[in-house]
């Protein structure tokens, strides 16, 4: 309430009267009061009062004395005491504040009166089950010593409420009550009971009005569906949002430019505790493409833009290619350096045509002044920088901008969700920075534990690896396994850059000993290292080759008279050629791109040793994004070794052996190494190899956990007369992919196999398969 006690005379006793009654109504509304009989009246003292007493009420006057921006000696006037009030209320602690004055000596005394809110003294909760009690809390911030008000318990039930709808207890019903404590009444124990009820399952989705597209076509779009003993059905308002905006863009995509859904309907059928959607729909009529338009380009030629309209004039209209074509049309300036160009595609519609007018302001090129790097702490920023294609003084690109990103992500040093790139708005000479942005994450591995497979048994493992070796880029692998039937001490060193040059150089040595796992013979010993030079090329893109001299020697204890033939002994002197090209969007969990990989790999003659053969491998991988975040995933893989020398056969050492989760090839449901020739019922390997993997990857925990669905099948032939791409070994089953920090990536399978392996007296069956790091990368081994 404002009075003012010197209004003119000239103001009537009705017209006072009623400003004062309207100005007690619009006070009395919002909690606040001022009242003060004159203006520029001298402060002499200030007094606050309040609903609470004690301690309390002698802290909460200093506080407001402190905050209001009144003071003894300073002029009291209408403005500043309406000023006093606002301050006083935005802290929210409040229910009403009163500011009046009382004439004393020399002036007046100011009183404010306050009434405090009450403030929570405990939180009992009932009845929270789906919802976690503590997450509950956290999201609607209600708290031990929170000043709570009425408006505040309306606002904390509806977010219940709309949590409660996300997870689709539709019917959920929350209630606060408030206690005041006895020896304090400003003070209250809060209660939330919560009666969570059942969650709601759809039982039928009707749509009305669509003509031209069935029911089954438009539910196949919805992600909303019915419930069904194979899948829940549950409704989820967020996602029958979202599903309406679908079926719009699917009208659209179909020619019906004006397609709208109406309005919609949800009818609760309290018989089996579900619910019925209706959806209603207006199609409008199905429009054509007609003529399509360019102005305001300069910088391309028409033709050069109509190239990126993927329709022609008289085909039905679709919106999403229209959408395409200003997306592409964008991006073609941007990789000019056209930063802020602008690509606006106006539709004018006619009878049952629509044309399109695409208007282009170009505005100008943008220069780059910096490229900053930031977040590597670890990391040499020169390992970073020449991942970045642009240079400072060069036009802006963002083809070269996203490439530099995916060069970045590739590393594999960073958080995926923490590598980002920006650029700042131009400056007055239309330069820019760019700003990549990268979350180191841990790329040491140190590994102390123990695996049982089938063929090792029980082997303990002493390990170390890092990709990123004191933040240079380096790798370096340190592993030492030790078993009954098992025992190796591997390790390796990469330079991706020697003398900071593209140029990759690798170094490794092994010393592998397997032993009791085969009737060919006692213990099989490889002993030696390679050393690899691997450069990038300019085309293919995302291409490198590599060359590779290897020495090894081999030797077989009590080797079998029997398979003398086979068991070659001596030494390997070989050199490979290979070929690699990996145009994924991620090092672990791609969704798309491919990954191929050839390699030629001869040894003995010119090169000395005592094994002479040549060596094809062939490994492509495409990786196919579908529908919300599924990717499918086809794999093949082929190889064919022969022997050039005729009195050798092609070596034991070398022959492919498939199976499992074997290098040679991944053919799940069988035994590692097991899908091959045999003689006797031992394994000999194939001259000729082709194995193929189909996979659906379905993310379960976003760049950490997957899973997926596969089918595998595949062969090897003792020779290429034997060679039969029909006789194939099939399996399918389930998995699980796991990315772990400081261990890598773990897979966990369980594949049936089909048939019969060669010599074998029933198929495949049921089995179990782990898998560590990617098996699925030729050049992990060549």
């Amino acid at each position: 309430m404002i009075m003012n006690d010197l209004m003119p005379s000239r103001f009537s006793v009705f017209s006072r009267v009623s400003l004062f009654a309207l100005l007690i109504v619009l006070f009395c509304v919002s909690g606040i009061s001022v009242s003060f009989a004159q203006t520029n009246t001298r402060i002499m003292e200030i007094e606050v009062t309040s609903n609470r007493d004690g301690d309390s009420a002698k802290g909460l006057e200093s506080m407001v004395k402190s905050q209001c921006g009144l003071s003894v000696g300073s002029l009291l006037s209408r403005d500043a005491a309406s000023e006093a009030v606002k301050t006083i209320w935005q802290h929210q602690l409040f229910d009403n504040v009163t500011v009046s004055q009382e004439s004393v000596e020399g002036g007046v005394k100011v009183i404010i009166h306050v009434e405090v809110r009450p403030q929570v003294n405990s939180i009992t909760t009932t009845g929270f089950e789906e919802i976690k009690e503590e997450e509950a809390l956290q999201a609607i911030k209600l708290s031990k010593y929170l000043f709570i008000s009425e408006s505040r318990i309306v606002q904390m039930r509806q977010a219940l409420l709309d949590m409660y709808k996300e997870k689709g207890f539709l019917r959920a019903e929350v209630s606060f009550e408030l206690k005041p404590l006895e020896s304090d009444s400003t003070r209250v124990d809060v209660t939330v009971t919560v009666n969570e009820g059942k969650k709601i399952k759809i039982k039928k989705i009707s749509i009305e009005g669509n003509q031209n597209i069935s029911d089954r076509k438009l539910k196949k779009k919805m992600s909303t569906k019915e419930h069904r003993w194979y899948r829940s059905g549950e409704f989820k308002e967020e996602d029958f949002e979202s599903d309406k905006e679908l079926i719009v863009a699917m009208y659209k995509m179909e020619g019906y430019r004006d397609a709208v859904v109406l309005r919609d309907s949800v009818h609760f059928d309290d018989k089996d505790d579900m619910v019925n959607l209706t959806l209603f729909v207006s199609e409008g009529q199905k429009y054509k493409f007609g003529s399509s338009s360019i102005e305001g380009n300069v910088r391309f030629t028409e033709e050069e833009l109509r190239a990126h309209m993927k329709y022609a004039e008289g085909d039905f209209f679709n919106e999403m290619l229209v959408q395409m074509a200003m997306v592409d049309i964008m991006t073609a300036y941007n990789n000019q350096g056209y930063l802020q160009a602008q690509v606006n595609p106006v539709q004018i519609a006619h009878g049952d045509t629509v044309d399109i007018k695409y208007e282009i302001a170009e505005f100008f090129v943008a220069k780059i002044a910096k490229v900053i790097v930031e977040g590597n702490t670890k990391t040499h920023e020169k390992v970073i920088r020449r991942e970045i294609e642009l240079l400072p003084g060069e036009s802006f690109n963002r083809e070269k901008l996203e490439r530099s990103y995916r060069e970045i992500m590739a590393l594999n040093f960073f958080d995926p969700s923490g590598v980002n790139f920006e650029y700042d708005p131009p400056d007055e000479e239309n330069n820019v920075n760019i700003r990549f942005k990268v979350k180191e994450r841990s790329t040491g591995i140190a590994q102390v534990g123990a695996g049982y497979s089938e063929r090792d048994r029980l082997v303990g493992t002493l390990g170390f690896q890092n990709s990123n070796l004191f933040g240079r880029g380096q790798s370096v692998s340190v592993n030492i396994d030790q078993g009954s039937r098992r025992k190796a001490f591997q390790t390796y060193f990469t330079e991706p850059w020697l003398l900071d040059t593209p140029t990759i150089f690798t170094f490794s040595l092994y010393h592998i000993i397997r032993s009791d796992y085969t009737t060919a013979f006692d213990q099989e010993t490889r002993r030696g290292g390679y050393v690899r030079l691997g450069r990038e090329l300019k085309w293919p893109d995302y291409s490198r080759a590599y060359i590779t001299y290897r020495l090894e020697d081999i030797d077989y204890a009590n080797p079998s008279e029997y398979y003398s033939y086979y068991l070659v002994t001596g030494k390997t002197s070989s050199v490979s050629l290979a070929f690699k090209r990996d145009s994924t969007d991620m090092p672990q969990f791609a969704t798309k791109g491919s990954k191929s990989a050839a390699i030629v790999e001869v040894a003995g003659g010119p090169l000395g040793g005592d094994l002479s053969y040549y060596k094809y491998l062939m490994m492509n991988e495409v990786y196919y994004p579908l529908f919300w975040k599924l990717s499918f995933v086809v794999r093949s893989r082929m190889g064919y070794l022969k022997g050039y020398r005729e009195d050798r056969f092609v070596p034991y050492s070398e022959r492919f052996m498939p199976g499992g989760t074997s290098y040679d090839g991944i053919v799940r449901g069988y035994s590692n190494r097991q899908v091959c020739p045999r003689i006797s019922g031992e394994e000999i390997g194939g001259e000729t190899m082709f194995v193929n993997n189909l996979e659906l990857q379905v993310p379960i925990v976003a760049n950490t956990v997957a899973g997926i669905l596969f089918y595998d099948f595949g062969n090897s032939w003792r020779d290429l007369s034997e060679t039969n791409p029909f006789d194939l070994k099939r399996s399918a089953g389930v998995g699980v992919r796991l990315f772990v920090p400081n261990m890598g990536l773990l897979g966990f399978d369980f594949a049936y196999g089909f048939d019969k392996l060669e010599g074998a007296s029933k198929v495949g069956g049921w089995r179990t398969h782990f898998q560590f790091g990617n098996f699925n990368d030729l050049f992990m081994y060549y």
